[in-house]
Order: structure tokens, then C-alpha cells, then sequence
């Protein structure tokens, strides 16, 4: 998949969280997986469409918290998505800029919170 559809596909599980709770950890999980290396390719959007969901649901799926931020692995979403965000912020106006910039920062604050409390 390309990122915008694991971006789009978390935001779906978001909407089916409380219709398929059952399926819900599965399909996460199968998606996270792919997201590590599909970050250095996702557009501002993408990262924080997927940041913000990973976000919201992390009390349906718990293993969510752990994912986002492990501590010094490659794979920890959050930082790397904070990297390439800043790989990016040269670069960016509008939208991007404006919203999308802060709501990442927001995830990651959230995801700092969460990991605090985990």
C-alpha cells in the first residue's frame, strides 16, 4: 500500500471502533507493521492522519502506545514521523504549515503523555 492508504485505513478502523471491535486489533496491528517503512514517504497529511489515529485508538488497542514510541527502535512511529516532519518543514506552506505542523506536534505530546502513563 501506498502511504496515504495506511494513513486512510487507520482512520477507517477509527470510525469502526466501536462496529467491528473484535476485528479492530488485527487489522491495527497489520497496518502499523507496515508503517515504519512507509514514513519517509508520507506527506504531511499522512502523517498526522496516521499519528491522530494511532492516537485515538490506543484504548481499543493497546498495543498502540508501545508501537508509537518505543524507545530506540527504528521502528517507533512517532519520532520517526517527528524526523521526517522536520525533513519536510523547509518546504512547507498553507495547510501544511499551518494545521498540519501543530497537529503533529500535538500527537507527539499525546503520545508522550500516553507512554508517561503506560
Amino acid at each position: 500500500m501506498i502511504p496515504q492508504h495506511l494513513s486512510n485505513c487507520l482512520w477507517a478502523c477509527l470510525q469502526l471502533e466501536n462496529e467491528a471491535p473484535q476485528a479492530l486489533e488485527i487489522v491495527v496491528l497489520a497496518i502499523m507493521a507496515e508503517i515504519p517503512g512507509k514514513i519517509k514517504e508520507m506527506v504531511p497529511q499522512a502523517l498526522f492522519n496516521s499519528l491522530d489515529s494511532l492516537i485515538l485508538l490506543q484504548e481499543s488497542v493497546p498495543e498502540v502506545v508501545g508501537f508509537l514510541g518505543e524507545n530506540g527502535s527504528q521502528d517507533a512511529i512517532a519520532p520517526s514521523a517527528a524526523a521526517r516532519l522536520n525533513t519536510l518543514l523547509p518546504k512547507l506552506t498553507g495547510q501544511d504549515l499551518n494545521v498540519v505542523v501543530p497537529a503533529v506536534v500535538w500527537a507527539c505530546a499525546k503520545l508522550v503523555y500516553a507512554m508517561m502513563n503506560y
